[in-house]
Parts: structure tokens; sequence; C-alpha cells
């Protein structure tokens, strides 16, 4: 089973044959194995978080709206990049908020950047208590410059953790 372009969902066969009395069906059945491993490694979400860009192997559709069209099979590669609170905040989360993590993105004009997730954890190790965020009591945004983090009560002043984002560039 050769698996076409386009088609994210891979999986892989456990057993196949390859015929060892023909070797030039032998080659052709070898290079489609080997085609539809590559596709199937390559498509795979990687568990990298670092703090440097990374390609994370998920694919999102084009946004119709982006290349003026109802309907398109183009799919953009999503990048993922982490940060570490205390890189911004030795201290933790200021009190009072709002924290203002610089993300360094550079966005094109016209902008054609699409964010697909946002989230992270802040953490209290001496407590210990993890919470994520987003959630009911913590704002995150994303904005020209910053990573947003709002709304926190002030329990969570002083609290570290990471933030990740993940977007499409093209």
């Amino acid at each position: 089973m050769t698996i076409p372009d386009g088609v994210f969902n891979y999986q892989l066969e456990v057993n196949k044959d390859f015929p060892l009395d023909n070797q030039e069906l032998f080659n052709e059945n070898f290079l489609d194995t080997y085609r539809d491993i590559a596709r199937a490694t390559n498509s795979k979400d990687t568990g990298t978080y670092v703090k440097e860009e990374v390609l994370n192997g998920q694919k999102y559709f084009q946004l119709a709206a982006l290349v003026g069209q109802t309907a398109t099979t183009i799919y953009r590669d999503v990048f993922r990049r982490t940060f570490n609170i205390a890189d911004t905040f030795p201290a933790g989360l200021p009190a009072g908020g709002p924290a203002n993590i610089p993300h360094g993105i550079t966005f094109p004009v016209p902008n054609i950047f699409h964010f697909t997730r946002i989230y992270g954890v802040i953490e209290s190790l001496a407590a210990p208590l993890y919470v994520p965020v987003p959630n009911n009591n913590i704002h995150m945004e994303v904005n020209g410059t910053n990573i947003v983090l709002s709304g926190y009560p002030a329990a969570f002043n002083g609290f570290l953790g990471s933030l990740v984002i993940e977007y499409t560039k093209n």
C-alpha cells in the first residue's frame, strides 16, 4: 500500500512481502516502502520543546482568506518555540501583571502568520502547584512583540514555568 502525497494519517503495514524472484518488482516495493516510512516519520508531531524555533512535524491547512480562494489543498508547516518565564522574570511572575515575555518574532507585512496553539504551565515548586495556562483565571495572548499573561491572581505572583507557541509562517 503506497501512501499518496498530501495524506497525513499514515499507518505503516506491519508485514510486507518483497518478491525475491523479480528484482524490478523488489526494487519498486522497496522504494515505495521507504517513501511510506519517510512520509510517516516526517509527519509525526515531534516532542522537541526548545527555545529555538523548530519545525514540529504538524501540517495546517491554508486559510482561504490568506490566499483569496474558497478552497485549497495547500498545507503549511507548523513551527514551535518554548519560552522560560525565568528568562524574562528571574523572580517569577510580577505582582499585579501583566507579564510581557518578548517572543522575538518578526511578523511580515502583510502578516500571514497563523497561531495554531498557545499554551503553557506556571508552577510553584515550593508548594508544589502546577497550573495550566490559559485557564479561567489567567489570560494568555500573543501580540506583535510579546506573549502576554494577564489576569492572574496575587497567589500566582512569583510563579515560574514555560510557555509554548505554535504557528505557521507561510
